[in-house]
């Protein structure tokens, strides 16, 4: 349970690498997995690695959080942003 607040917690305050850490710890428990604290969990993750740059493996934990019947419409909004900015920045 540690790991999914404190990662939650560091997201709020963009520290996404320690983020990543405690909310992957808990995906990796499976922490009240089927529950909607477990999209959420997925949900924060995903976002921590758009934010951090990872746009891919941020697509991937939004994907299962739509899978697992949690609305990500703004946090795919977010996600086709950034890829916008990246396209139009660094993939010249």
């Amino acid at each position: 349970m540690f790991g999914s607040l404190s990662g939650s917690s560091y997201l709020k305050i963009g520290d996404y690498a320690n983020a990543i850490l405690h909310l992957k710890k808990a995906y990796d428990m499976e922490y009240k997995k089927g529950t909607e604290d477990y999209s959420k969990l997925l949900v924060s993750l995903g976002m921590s690695y758009t934010y951090s740059g990872d746009l891919e493996k941020g697509k991937y934990y939004l994907e299962m959080a739509k899978k697992a019947g949690y609305n990500t419409s703004v946090n795919f909004r977010i996600l086709d942003s950034l890829n916008q900015l990246k396209k139009y920045f660094f993939d010249k």
